[in-house]
């Protein structure tokens, strides 16, 4: 007979650690334990905050991306102004302040002309992937003459097809090989270059430049124990960077060298003067 511990069944084995007083939020924002963002990072999280409920309302409220963009195009003119983004809002009791609608209409408007089309539409405010279109929806949203044409096939108002095209033939994809159903393509938003680039002192550490204070202050666990050398055999509880890993500010902000696949210690290794 085997001998065993006499530890309820719930016991749980192993080394239970302490929270980190500093989370990812913290260390991204460089904010202090139980603050809250501010400023551009708040406004950030309202328009995120709004745009996960409108995707929400959508799949749960229309059978299809088109009605849903129907829906929200109050003039019928193929595209979502501001002003039918704000009645869409308040129909589903969101209070939007103008900046949060401003700053998701610019969100949402990645060719900059004033309008959500519906490209951008199922991109950013719905949940493309869940909603395929079917064959008939195909032929509406890029303005095509349907093969078949019995009745009971198109539903009523729809027989008439948009004088636009809403879409083009190359945005819609199948959303598995050799199925009738398509999905729209995604848009990827655009992002500035870092501004760690500007400076020679950037181009072998970018940890002190970027979101993080003048001061080189750290945030997070782990810090950097220069005063220790690195174990030969490292504890799982042991969070100490001995100087061998990288730091959480190198991946956040990496060198410029570091973007191709050269390192810090790279440039301290012994080579030859031809090298």
């Amino acid at each position: 007979r085997e001998k065993t511990l006499p530890v309820p069944p719930d016991h749980t084995f192993g080394m239970v650690l302490p929270p980190d007083d500093f989370g990812i939020g913290e260390l991204i924002y460089s904010t202090g334990p139980r603050q809250y963002t501010r400023g551009p990072d708040r406004q950030r999280s309202l328009v995120n905050a709004v745009r996960h409920h409108l995707k929400k309302v959508n799949f749960e409220n229309f059978p299809s991306l088109l009605k849903a963009f129907r829906h929200y195009d109050k003039k019928g003119k193929g595209m979502i102004d501001k002003e039918d983004l704000r009645a869409v809002c308040h129909q589903f009791q969101l209070n939007v302040s103008e900046s949060v609608l401003d700053d998701l209409m610019d969100y949402c408007d990645t060719d900059k002309d004033g309008f959500i089309n519906f490209l951008e539409f199922a991109n950013f405010l719905n949940w493309k992937d869940k909603m395929p279109i079917n064959i008939r929806e195909q032929c509406i949203i890029a303005n095509e003459r349907q093969t078949s044409s019995a009745p009971g096939d198109i539903e009523r108002g729809t027989a008439q097809l948009h004088a636009c095209r809403l879409v083009d033939l190359e945005d819609l994809q199948p959303v598995e090989p050799g199925s009738s159903l398509k999905t729209l393509r995604s848009l990827r938003q655009t992002r500035a270059a870092p501004d760690h680039f500007r400076t020679t002192s950037s181009l072998i550490g970018a940890a002190g430049a970027g979101r993080f204070p003048s001061d080189g202050r750290t945030y997070g666990i782990p810090s950097v124990r220069s005063d220790l050398p690195a174990p030969r055999i490292k504890r799982v509880s042991d969070k100490n960077n001995y100087g061998d890993t990288s730091t959480a500010g190198d991946l956040l902000h990496p060198s410029v060298h570091a973007l191709q696949g050269v390192y810090e210690e790279h440039f301290f290794c012994p080579r030859s003067k031809e090298e």
